[in-house]
């Protein structure tokens, strides 16, 4: 291979994250590449014939891996393939059931509502971090030649994965039971409608198939509005605050009205008291407002 097409070729991975707007994307054995090429350059070698997308192009056939002659690297997956928000980054959460690498109880008040002490948020934050590093590292190589059902559920089994590493921490760190409980249900809220994909929510639910459906799309729905309110977010903190404050509101009561009165009562169980999460703890990286529980 010319020295040409290797330099083009090293730079593949980083014009196909600009393509899918995924953040912190798994490289393996990819060449080092101080200048990468332009979107839409011709890439050959032997085995190999592909153009990488134009500025802002989504990458048709991502999660592929290329090898070839000192080539072998790996296309990352589109988020939206798996239910998460387009154009999220793993500094933030868009509520749609992938997990951030920035905790959300990191938000300042949070912290507050569940007063974590500073040796309980290192702690939780410590065993954050390494559940997160598994989780991602499996999330990178889902097999984008399943169908989008398929991707989905293995995206759920890899929540389930994380969970199970991480409950375990929370349990040893919060031990007072109330605290604990707490935690728990502040979660179950943050998580909004992707807290119904998760299997031991559905267990205690009893969802039927219809209500299944009817949740999974509500979940689709605010991803969608995610990606939207993330673009605005820098400019109209204010804006989309608001909006997202009636969306939660909207939230509630859609589920609410997808539920029987018997799943409502355990779902009210399971969440306590409705709290009002602050835009920040969806996009951190900007100024906190401490907000205090609102009346349900």
């Amino acid at each position: 291979m010319s020295h040409l097409a290797r330099t083009v070729t090293a730079g593949l991975l980083s014009t196909a994250i600009v393509g899918v707007a995924y953040a912190q994307a798994s490289q393996t054995e990819t060449p080092v590449q101080p200048n990468p090429p332009k979107p839409g350059v011709q890439i050959q070698a032997p085995g190999v014939n592909i153009q990488t997308p134009a500025a802002g192009a989504a990458v048709q056939t991502p999660g592929v891996r290329i090898q070839a002659p000192g080539v072998n690297l790996q296309v990352p997956i589109a988020r939206a393939q798996i239910g998460a928000p387009a154009g999220a980054s793993d500094d933030g959460v868009g509520e749609a059931g992938y997990y951030s690498r920035n905790p959300w109880f990191s938000n300042p008040s949070v912290r507050e509502e569940l007063k974590l002490n500073d040796d309980q948020y290192n702690a939780l934050n410590r065993n954050y971090e390494q559940a997160w590093v598994e989780y991602n590292k499996n999330r990178t190589v889902v097999d984008s030649s399943l169908s989008l059902q398929k991707q989905a559920q293995r995206e759920a089994a890899l929540r389930q994965s994380f969970n199970r590493q991480f409950s375990p921490a929370v349990d040893a760190t919060i031990t007072d039971q109330a605290a604990r409980d707490r935690y728990y249900q502040l979660h179950n809220q943050y998580r909004g409608y992707s807290a119904f994909q998760d299997p031991t929510i559905q267990e205690q639910l009893q969802l039927t198939p219809e209500q299944q459906q009817k949740l999974d799309q509500y979940n689709a729905d605010w991803a969608k509005q995610t990606a939207n309110w993330r673009t605005d977010y820098p400019a109209k903190r204010e804006t989309v605050a608001k909006q997202m404050r009636e969306a939660r509101q909207a939230a509630r009561k859609n589920i609410d009205s997808t539920l029987t009165p018997a799943q409502r009562a355990r779902w009210n169980a399971i969440t306590g008291q409705p709290y009002e999460f602050h835009s920040d703890v969806y996009f951190p990286g900007q100024t906190t407002t401490t907000l205090k529980p609102v009346t349900p």
